[in-house]
């Protein structure tokens, strides 16, 4: 939430950086490329987690291309976010939090994986990549214990994205166009 409060103080207290407006469409475009990958993604990954995150280790779907899916499409859509910002401050600044943020959080999570799961998750580390994905590893079941909670639960955290970059644009936009910021 520091983050997001951070984002959006920022988002209107300062004037965009980009003032071309190809290059401000062209980065809209890649924003919402990369916050529909982080909402598809986040999507993808949910149910394969969801309530069973401490229980078993998950090796299959997202989670045989890379151990920390969920975080890498969390920082694209962050990413995504920040470029829709129009603040260079913002585009710079904001993916570099957090990708530290997420490095600090994966590796205390993967003690606690090591602790829960010893010689199963070192050779799941050692086969399966930490954040790049490696698409030769991919393997999922034929079926999926999924609940309708878990998907739905899914769905609404990953339409997070979705809601923060509206928040950008409308932002931006009646920002530009009050005469309270003129």
């Amino acid at each position: 939430m520091v983050w997001w409060t951070g984002f959006f103080t920022t988002l209107l207290t300062t004037k965009p950086s980009i003032v071309n407006e190809a290059v401000h469409e062209g980065l809209t475009l890649v924003a919402w490329a990369l916050v529909s990958i982080a909402t598809v993604g986040k999507l993808w990954c949910g149910p394969y987690l969801r309530g069973r995150k401490s229980k078993y280790l998950c090796q299959v779907g997202p989670y045989s291309l890379c151990r920390n899916p969920l975080y890498g499409f969390a920082f694209l859509g962050g990413a995504g976010i920040a470029l829709a910002s129009d603040r260079a401050v913002l585009m710079i600044l904001f993916p570099l939090l957090l990708w530290g943020y997420y490095i600090l959080v994966i590796r205390a999570e993967e003690r606690r994986l090591s602790e829960l799961f010893g010689e199963a998750y070192a050779a799941y580390c050692a086969r399966v990549p930490r954040i790049i994905p490696r698409f030769k590893n991919y393997s999922a079941p034929e079926t999926a214990p999924v609940t309708v909670d878990a998907c739905l639960r899914a769905i609404v955290k990953s339409m997070g994205y979705l809601w923060m970059i509206l928040a950008v644009q409308l932002i931006s936009r009646w920002r530009a166009s009050s005469p309270w910021f003129h």
